[in-house]
């Protein structure tokens, strides 16, 4: 959904007609209705439907607030700025301000993150220096076992062999 449409098709629009005050109306209802049960997305679209009809500033209201809570971030500030401009004089003024302001503030947050570079990925783990020579060590250790067995027992087997010829 578009602001920018809602605004441009009721700039469009001829006065609205009984009819398209009560759809709208309606709209409004379901709208608050989806709202409330957490279905935020079709309250969105219903508003903007009820918004086409019958452009009442207090849509763009319930439009923002349905926009910030699907984390629509631009399009709640959007709608919060045209009400306000819609409606100078509301008595909620300040606090709508304040909540545009902290919406710039998590806009520009956002935009500030999308232009940092990644981080770089993390090194990898150390590696223990002794770790290869523990492990060569082993290996030879085990290979000059192995060594000194079979010398062992082929020397062995010699002395019986000399004895036995004698």
């Amino acid at each position: 959904m578009c602001l920018c449409a809602s605004i441009s098709r009721a700039q469009e629009a001829t006065e609205p007609t009984p009819e398209d005050m009560a759809r709208s109306a309606a709209l409004f209802e379901e709208a608050e209705v989806a709202y409330n049960a957490g279905d935020l997305a079709h309250a969105v679209e219903l508003l903007d439907e009820a918004y086409g009809l019958y452009p009442e500033p207090v849509l763009l209201y319930n439009l923002a607030r349905a926009h910030e809570a699907l984390g629509h971030l631009a399009e709640a500030r959007d709608n919060y700025e045209a009400f306000l401009e819609a409606v100078p004089d509301t008595p909620d003024r300040g606090a709508i301000e304040r909540r545009l302001a902290t919406l710039r503030a998590q806009l520009d947050a956002a935009e500030e993150a999308r232009r940092r570079p990644p981080p770089p990925p993390p090194a990898p783990p150390p590696t223990d220096p002794s770790e290869p020579w523990v492990v060569t060590a082993a290996v030879v250790s085990v290979a000059t076992l192995a060594t000194l067995g079979v010398a062992a027992t082929l020397g062995i087997l010699s002395e019986l062999r000399l004895d036995e010829a004698r």
